[in-house]
């Protein structure tokens, strides 16, 4: 009886990244914006406390990577160094106009997704990135027959509100194909690794994990999965294995839905200009 897409919310992990590097867009960063990759403690109530998040494995690069290659292997201190850089109070305000009712706290592990958020609106969240920018109004129904086939109730989708910029967007759309592209691999492993082999068309998504959640959204300009997977009662998830369980079912659901209708990709904006950027330094390509 209990609907956990509708009701439930999770801890997300990593998938507020791509809502704080949208509002880094905003702010003036671009793919190739820097910050120097190591160890870092981040002080907040005026210095009297101090966070001190670590990357997956405590790998690092010890070099400066661009925005492109954080987002990509999930790098949880560029992360972090964005969200203090903007200031505390900027995450919250682009959840709230993703449509995410959670209250995002100003602190500095904000950026690694610690609020639980309901898991429709995440999906919805990363629907207004699928749909240049314009929000998607919820729908269960679409239309009812009657026994004869007489239709009794239609649906018609009403345009979307565009709540994000759509050449931005476009740059997030792009920005989340990279956890795909072993390009991008550095000081750490891009986080689609596991799944590459099995994709036979052009996706942007995220991967996001906790102790006790796993999670992936991923899409094209078609059709948007959302998969958590996880115990009801929080129990801690162990094991490399079963956080590839979202990622897997991902796919298979993608893949499955496309195989008949096939997908599109975005079309470029004239605003944006494509260069050939070293993926690991952000710098042009020599």
């Amino acid at each position: 009886q209990y609907n956990r897409a509708l009701y439930s919310e999770r801890q997300i992990g990593s998938l507020m990244k791509p809502f704080l590097y949208y509002s880094a867009l905003e702010y003036g960063f671009n793919p190739s914006t820097t910050f120097m990759n190591e160890p870092t403690s981040f002080p907040y109530n005026n210095g009297t406390n101090f966070y001190t998040p670590n990357n997956y494995a405590n790998a690092y690069a010890y070099d400066e990577i661009p925005m492109a290659n954080a987002l990509a292997v999930s790098d949880n201190i560029y992360a972090v160094k964005t969200h203090t850089f903007l200031g505390l109070n900027v995450l919250p305000k682009i959840t709230k106009r993703l449509g995410i009712s959670s209250d995002i706290p100003e602190l500095p592990s904000a950026a690694l997704g610690v609020e639980p958020i309901n898991i429709m609106e995440m999906a919805e969240a990363y629907s207004i990135f699928a749909n240049n920018g314009k929000n998607v109004e919820r729908t269960f129904i679409t239309k009812i027959t009657d026994d004869r086939g007489f239709l009794v109730y239609s649906n018609k989708p009403t345009e979307g509100k565009q709540i994000l910029n759509s050449t931005k967007t476009y740059i997030m759309n792009e920005l989340m194909t990279g956890m795909f592209n072993l390009q991008q691999n550095n000081h750490l492993s891009v986080t689609g690794l596991s799944i590459i082999p099995n994709l036979t068309h052009k996706y942007a998504g995220k991967s996001g994990s906790t102790n006790t959640d796993s999670w992936m959204i991923g899409y094209t300009p078609e059709l948007v999965t959302t998969v958590w997977t996880g115990y009801d009662q929080g129990r801690t998830l162990d094991g490399v294995e079963i956080n590839r369980y979202a990622k897997n079912i991902w796919y298979k659901v993608m893949e499955n839905s496309l195989k008949e209708t096939g997908s599109t990709w975005f079309e470029t904006p004239k605003e944006v200009v494509k260069l050939s950027i070293d993926p690991t330094t952000g710098h042009l390509a020599s």
